[in-house]
């Protein structure tokens, strides 16, 4: 017989109704505690792969698909002697696990219904709109912890995002509409809570409070963002939202793709207004982000933003291939690149003559920081 033991209670309720174990080889498996029995408290016992139980803890699967992933590996039943803490016997079982009249229903997400619910209950408190995110990183399956690194680039990614939403939001107003909008520091979220226990799980806060009738900003963002998530199961439904998306935003969103494949975890995240009865949630799993980097990665196009500006040139170098532009929309002064293939900047007159310049603005990074920078490259040059 094996021997395996306790290493953390997945989901306690009048007792330890699920719960994560290890043999001695570092075998991992998940109990399940089973109806009452002539037998005394039992549990169905199924070892299971770290990336399955990953994918499980956040919320990628429910625990009925995990168990059933798990077929061809065999099934036990553990009858604990005392607390289920201490080692516990597991007995091999014949016949297809498929068959097993006691597997758990479709749907039981681990954790998922509970920390949806208690969000909402936080926004209610707080009278503010909360966020959290879930992720489980292949150093979360030794236990509750996170990459230094890795926390610090998912924090700046996930604010970029929601940045470029409300930004991308923005854009699909009228004019006037715009002059009625406070938009200083809107995009903004606060971290409340750094590692909640379970799923490694963030919970944030809107930076910036409620207008006076309770309408919030920053749900602008988020629904952008639901929409692109909610096709993370298809690609090429993917491949229209993030076309429709375009631009910073939707550049954001496969930088941030490209970070969960190359971090191997999946995310999970919900959001939640004090009006809300139910937060609304989405995610992708890890099996989803490689091929949908993939897809997208290759697309340098869809994270650029056509962007013109018409004014007075203040400055250029044919040599370095730079130039300034005093934009008359806005009255700064706007500063941009040539690239080789670009227009040429000879002939240009500074300080006189009214030019009008259709740009590309790219979002990149700044070399070893976590800092974004917007590039504008001149593709079109007319007098204005």
């Amino acid at each position: 017989m094996k021997n395996i033991r306790h290493t953390r209670t997945l989901f306690y309720y009048d007792g330890v109704q699920l719960f994560e174990a290890r043999d001695a080889i570092g075998g991992n498996y998940v109990g399940v505690l089973l109806p009452d029995s002539a037998e005394g408290e039992q549990y169905l016992v199924v070892g299971v792969s770290p990336e399955d139980l990953r994918e499980f803890r956040a919320g990628g699967i429910d625990l009925r698909a995990l168990l059933l992933k798990q077929e061809d590996v065999g099934w036990f039943i553990a009858t604990p002697r005392g607390d289920v803490t201490e080692p516990l016997e597991i007995v091999p079982q014949g016949g297809r696990l498929a068959d097993f009249p006691h597997l758990p229903r479709e749907g039981f997400l681990l954790k998922a219904a509970r920390e949806d619910e208690a969000l909402v209950g936080e926004a209610k408190r707080r009278g503010n709109l909360m966020f959290s995110l879930s992720v489980e990183p292949p150093e979360a399956a030794q236990g509750h912890r996170i990459h230094a690194d890795t926390l610090g680039r998912l924090l700046t990614l996930t604010q970029r995002l929601v940045k470029h939403a409300y930004g991308a939001a923005l854009r699909k107003l009228s004019p006037d509409a715009l002059k009625c909008i406070d938009r200083s520091n809107a995009h903004l979220i606060d971290v409340v809570e750094p590692a909640t226990a379970g799923s490694f799980r963030v919970v944030f806060e809107a930076a910036r409070t409620p207008d006076l009738v309770g309408g919030h900003e920053l749900s602008r963002a988020f629904e952008r963002i639901d929409a692109l998530f909610a096709a993370s199961e298809d690609p090429a439904a993917t491949l229209r939202a993030v076309k429709e998306a375009r631009g910073h935003f939707a550049g954001s969103y496969i930088r941030l793709l490209q970070f969960l494949a190359e971090t191997r975890t999946g995310l999970r995240y919900s959001w939640a207004r004090p009006d809300f009865e139910r937060a609304r949630a989405q995610g992708v799993a890890e099996a989803h982000t490689r091929p949908l980097v993939e897809l997208l990665g290759s697309m340098a196009s869809l994270g650029v933003e056509t962007r013109i500006v018409v004014g007075v040139l203040t400055k250029v170098n044919t040599k370095t291939g730079t130039w300034g532009l005093h934009d008359e929309m806005t009255g700064d002064d706007v500063a941009g690149r040539r690239r080789e293939d670009g227009p040429s900047l000879a002939g240009l007159v500074t300080e006189k003559q009214r030019y009008r310049f259709v740009c590309e603005e790219v979002a990149e990074e700044v070399q070893g920081t976590e800092r974004e920078q917007r590039v504008l490259y001149v593709t079109a040059i007319e007098p204005a």
